[in-house]
Formats: structure tokens, sequence, C-alpha cells
């Protein structure tokens, strides 16, 4: 009788697992390199509109006013994305902790990120 269980148990499972890869993999992803798993850049439409430097630093700028009270930022900088042009700021509170926040494509904030001394 254990064995008839087991033997069930393991064929309810291999059942499950084959159903979920027929669907394109486990998760919303597909798996590694699926559809969902994509760069940004990857996902930006032929005729998108990047944001500009002057977005981007409007939008730095209201992130630190509305949620890093007394940070100022010490640097700024660009890296280049598979389509588009990114932007860092190096933010800086009163007692010199430091931490990056980046401006996307799309001109959302992300981070803050500590920044490793």
């Amino acid at each position: 009788m254990k064995k008839i269980m087991i033997m069930a148990l393991v064929a309810m499972m291999a059942i499950g697992v084959g159903s979920a890869y027929a669907k394109g993999g486990m998760g919303a992803g597909g798996g590694m390199g699926g559809a969902g798993m994509k760069g940004q850049g990857m996902n930006l439409p032929a005729d998108f509109k990047p944001a500009t430097q002057a977005q981007a630093d409007v939008a730095a700028t209201n992130y630190i006013d509305s949620n890093l009270k007394g940070y100022e930022v010490v640097s700024s900088s660009t890296f280049q994305g598979k389509r588009f042009t990114g932007y860092t700021y190096t933010v800086q509170d009163a007692s010199g902790n430091q931490f990056n926040l980046v401006v996307n494509a799309r001109g959302i904030v992300r981070g803050p990120f500590p920044v490793k001394q």
C-alpha cells in the first residue's frame, strides 16, 4: 500500500511539472531568458522618447525633496543602456552617508542604493 501511495505521488508530481513546462516554464518569466526576464531596453516601443537630462534632474529633485529631506546631490553622471541614456545621482546627508539614485529611460527614480566606501 505504501509503494502504491508513493508511486501515485510521484506520478502526480510528474504530471504537474510536465504541464508547467508545456505552458512555457515555471513562473511568470517563463524560466531563464523568458519573455518576462528581458531588460527594460528590450521592452521599449520603437517610437519611445527616453527621459532627457532636464527631465531626469526634475525627477531626481522631486524624489529627494519628498523622500530624502536634508540630502544634497554631490555628483551626477550618465550611463548608456541598450536604447537609452540613464542618469545617476549621488546624494549625501549631513553625516556623510551616501546613496545613489538612478533615473531610468521612463523617468522613474530607482533607489536609494548605498554607496560602498
